[in-house]
């Protein structure tokens, strides 16, 4: 409390210092509230106890470095965007239904009295400091009064602030990862200006690819390159790349999949997360695919048709053999 407020209280009981004591010029006891200002040089703090049964205790506290809101310029250098959330996720538990109630009235008494708080921190304090109970509650918030707002209406009903079933408490999770297709310029660009695990492994795949491209993946995705991201040769090692980090991000928030699948350039991304090579070498694979696949001819086209085979068999005879049907996978 003394690093928050910047001052050092007055000792409560001095009256007059024991004569026998001189504490010179380095030692003073405050008799009134003296200030602390936050300074160049960290403030440090000694806290002693001393225990009846002649166990001494000493510990020096240290006020936390000031973190700055920083801001991110994109990549290309036309303006700036803050490395913030637009909503944040509260999760509120407790182990029974009235407790549960009783602790959203405190956060919405709380945020009555502090309608300036950081939702951001607020959300993050209460998400990573709190132990998950049985009876559980979140919410999605904007701004500290649309959270305010959904506690109020939580508090009137009740019946939202529910028990979570056993069953659905560990669910098994599998990740899906796509094929080519699904590309499209700015992908992600959220999570890279705002999620920083996301944006270091964005970055980690940008600079294993950048020998093999001949290009920076961050100004494909995000900046004047983007018109060359529907190419076969970026497109398949910018896809790999942002699954690659999706996956990341999922994991350092806690959601570990089961199983992994994937279709195309997906099954090369589900290999890389459940080990079967390292990102190095899946990111050199996806990128000689790509190259490959780009060097061969143009003008080509494919359609899936959902008829039984004798019958558009009947309608392929007409075209003198311009279209074929793609052999199907031999079955186990």
């Amino acid at each position: 409390m003394c690093l928050q407020q910047e001052a050092i209280p007055p000792h409560l009981h001095l009256q007059s210092l024991n004569p026998h004591i001189h504490l010179g010029e380095q030692l003073k006891i405050p008799t009134q509230a003296q200030p602390w200002p936050r300074g160049a040089q960290p403030r440090l703090a000694g806290v002693s106890s001393f225990g009846f049964g002649g166990t001494n205790a000493h510990v020096i506290v240290a006020e936390a470095p000031v973190v700055a809101r920083t801001t991110m310029q994109d990549s290309s250098g036309e303006g700036q965007f803050l490395a913030r959330r637009s909503h944040h996720l509260l999760l509120l538990s407790a182990k029974t239904a009235p407790a549960l109630v009783d602790l959203a009235q405190r956060y919405r008494d709380w945020l009555v009295a502090h309608p300036g708080v950081d939702l951001g921190d607020l959300c993050f304090s209460a998400n990573l400091g709190r132990t998950a109970f049985e009876y559980r509650w979140s919410a999605i918030a904007q701004s500290p009064a649309h959270l305010q707002a959904q506690l109020e209406a939580a508090i009137q009903d009740p019946a939202e602030l529910r028990q979570t079933p056993a069953a659905q408490r560990h669910p098994a999770v599998t990740f899906l990862f796509t094929g080519q297709g699904s590309q499209a310029p700015g992908m992600g660009q959220q999570l890279y200006a705002q999620e920083p695990v996301f944006r270091a492994a964005l970055d980690s795949c940008a600079a294993i690819l950048k020998p093999q491209l001949q290009q920076d993946l961050i100004e494909l995705l995000y900046g004047s390159a983007s018109a060359e991201l529907n190419q076969t040769l970026y497109t398949q090692p910018a896809l790999f790349a942002l699954e690659y980090a999706l996956a990341q991000l999922w994991r350092s928030w806690g959601v570990e999949p089961a199983v992994v699948l994937g279709h195309s350039v997906g099954e090369y991304v589900a290999a890389c997360v459940a080990g079967v090579f390292s990102l190095e070498d899946g990111l050199k694979l996806i990128a000689a695919r790509a190259k490959l696949m780009q060097s061969l001819p143009e003008g080509g086209g494919m359609v899936v048709v959902f008829a039984a085979l004798d019958r558009f068999e009947q309608h392929l005879q007409a075209l003198g053999g311009e279209v074929a049907i793609a052999p199907t996978m031999p079955q186990n």
